[in-house]
């Protein structure tokens, strides 16, 4: 079954520093496969993105291929950091979504191919964006980009080769959000929320620009996301959280906008996160975290509906799983924690039961974080679901 590239993306409380209304506390990764068109490659190259600590104390956007890291030059001008939000492949081009913020704190958005920075005008003139999504097409390249206004609002869109596809909120002139972007032949999905005039989250995805809003169990009055999309054939798979009349956060994701709960496997009176979503065959797999009354949320995801914990480096808390990539029935994932040794975040990949730390080229004792994590899977030439 043929179908396009789908590239999922999911920011950090460490890039909500810069971009302060994203509200995420994970890592920041991409996780790729390389497979070469007409066979499953036995021994696939994983690529991870993010930054690094450079030497004047500044982000240095990069990816990782083979345990190497590779730096990506800062665009032209009074540039002070850049970051990587996102990651695509086709064949032996390497896109890095993400930002550069200047000297006066303007972050603006962009992305490299093969190293060289293609900056995204925002819209709205010279105010903060960043790519926080890309996905390929044949040679058509969608960036999902955060893009504020004069108000400080953020207005939903994606670029298509540099062109700015506003999404509108049917709801009026409030805030929308686009968080992930699936591709399937000809449609385009763009999942996210919107906010209605009591400034009330409501999760749903645009299909082609129309907006699909996507209700809850307990009616569309309790605040809604989604964070990851997916789509597999005819179905559609939104993954997110929803609150209920507690005020408990709940995981879960629907199917063609039937709500699919993710029960807490510890304490069903406490949060539980959803944060990525990836089908494979008839397996469907979501990653995220959850809590047992007052101790920190434990990483782990869902598989079929059965929790598989995952265990962050030794002393650290707080851990939630951000992204998954399922290679033949292998489960790697980006994890993230709480280090009370340096009172800041870790993130790593989990691969093969062990955790990978990022390796800043300064040096093992300067930071270094990854970001999201998809693939980019080929099937008789043409890449698959996810």
């Amino acid at each position: 079954m043929k179908k396009t590239n789908a590239v999922v993306r999911f920011l950090s409380a460490h890039h909500a520093r810069s971009l302060p209304t994203l509200r995420v506390a994970l890592g920041i990764a991409a996780l790729f496969l390389f497979f070469e068109p007409g066979r499953v490659n036995a021994s696939p190259t994983i690529v991870t993105g993010g930054e690094y600590l450079d030497q004047a104390g500044h982000n240095q956007a990069c990816f990782w291929k083979d345990g190497a890291c590779v730096s990506l030059d800062k665009p032209t001008g009074p540039i002070k950091s850049s970051m990587v939000y996102s990651l695509a492949v086709s064949g032996p081009d390497v896109y890095a979504g993400g930002s550069a913020t200047e000297s006066s704190g303007v972050e603006a958005a962009g992305y490299w191919k093969n190293g060289v920075w293609v900056g995204l005008a925002n819209p709205h003139g010279v105010r903060r964006a960043a790519v926080i999504a890309l996905a390929l097409s044949g040679p058509d390249v969608y960036a999902c980009c955060e893009c504020y206004n004069d108000a400080g609002v953020d207005n939903a869109g994606y670029y298509k080769n540099g062109n700015w596809m506003a999404l509108p909120n049917p709801l009026g002139p409030y805030k929308a959000t686009v968080w992930t972007l699936a591709l399937s032949g000809p449609d385009v999905y763009a999942g996210g929320w919107i906010e209605d005039s009591s400034h009330m989250q409501k999760a749903g995805y645009w299909k082609n620009g129309t907006w699909v809003g996507l209700a809850g169990p307990f009616g569309n009055e309790h605040r809604s996301e989604v964070r990851s999309l997916a789509v597999s054939g005819q179905d559609v798979y939104a993954t997110g959280w929803l609150y209920d009349a507690r005020n408990v956060r709940l995981a879960g994701y629907w199917k063609n906008g039937a709500w699919v709960s993710l029960d807490n496997p510890t304490d069903r009176t406490t949060h539980n996160t959803a944060q990525v979503l990836t089908v494979s065959g008839s397996d469907v797999y979501v990653g995220g975290s959850s809590h047992k009354g007052s101790e920190p949320a434990s990483a782990g995801y869902w598989k079929n509906g059965d929790w598989v914990g995952l265990k962050g480096p030794e002393g650290t808390t707080d851990g939630s799983v951000t992204s998954l990539l399922v290679i033949d029935s292998e489960v790697c994932a980006i994890v993230t924690a709480y280090d009370p040794k340096t009172n800041g975040e870790l993130t790593g990949l989990w691969k093969d039961g062990a955790f990978i730390e990022p390796a800043n080229p300064r040096g093992p004792s300067y930071f270094a974080w990854v970001n999201a994590l998809s693939s980019d899977l080929v099937q008789s030439g043409a890449p698959d679901s996810q």
